[in-house]
């Protein structure tokens, strides 16, 4: 698992405040040049969920600011990357400004080949499309081999753990059986199953544990 290119998007969650783990889990996979094969693509939940609902906000306008709220983050994971001495390209459907720039795969990838890291914000640049099905789909145009969800909770559960403390996570599953659970977008997991890619749930401690390959647990759907 997590061999070769990859998109790794990482929750708001870990924008929430100053997060240790965020920080010192990005001077890993700098040190260690992981982010030579790892693209950043980033949440913005943390702020506004496109999807959530608003008295007087119809979900065109949400869908617009949540897009804008990942570009927040992507310009705190940008400084984050800076502090460590790693310069960065934040990539959008539609960026413009000198921040944030218009996504291009050929200037991406030569920006890649100069040792950058990409970071991916915007979604697709439409409304009623999750950042979990733009993973996917950014993915299938880079040419990645798999791509990785990563929020706190790390993976996929038998109930809901933050009602249930004995709740037992579910280490493997098939595309099909993934569509009977709700921590991601189905539409996401039926776009990897056609194209046979391995989407993985996964803390984002316990990814950088299993790119220095250590034994961790999380969730894979292939």
């Amino acid at each position: 698992m997590f061999k070769g290119r990859g998109i790794i998007k990482i929750s708001g969650s870990y924008f929430e405040s100053n997060d240790d783990e965020l920080e010192s889990s990005l001077k890993i996979i700098i040190d260690q040049k992981f982010h030579e094969k790892i693209i950043f693509m980033v949440g913005g939940g943390n702020i506004v969920r496109g999807r959530s609902t608003t008295k007087g906000m119809q979900r065109t306008y949400m869908d617009r600011i949540g897009m804008l709220s990942t570009e927040i983050n992507a310009l705190r994971l940008s400084n984050l990357l800076y502090n460590l001495r790693n310069s960065s390209i934040i990539m959008s459907s539609h960026g413009s400004s000198d921040f944030v720039r218009k996504y291009n795969v050929p200037i991406l990838e030569r920006y890649n080949k100069d040792g950058y890291s990409i970071i991916l914000s915007g979604g697709l640049g439409c409304g009623y499309i999750s950042t979990d099905t733009a993973l996917v789909i950014r993915a299938l145009e880079l040419e990645c081999q798999w791509v990785a969800k990563i929020c706190k909770v790390g993976g996929v559960f038998e109930s809901d753990p933050r009602y249930d403390g004995s709740a037992k996570m579910i280490e493997e599953l098939t595309y099909q059986k993934a569509l009977q659970y709700d921590a991601y977008d189905k539409n996401a997991i039926l776009y990897a199953q056609e194209h046979n890619l391995p989407f993985s749930i996964i803390s984002l401690n316990a990814f950088v544990n299993k790119m220095l390959d250590k034994n961790v647990q999380f969730t894979q759907i292939f």
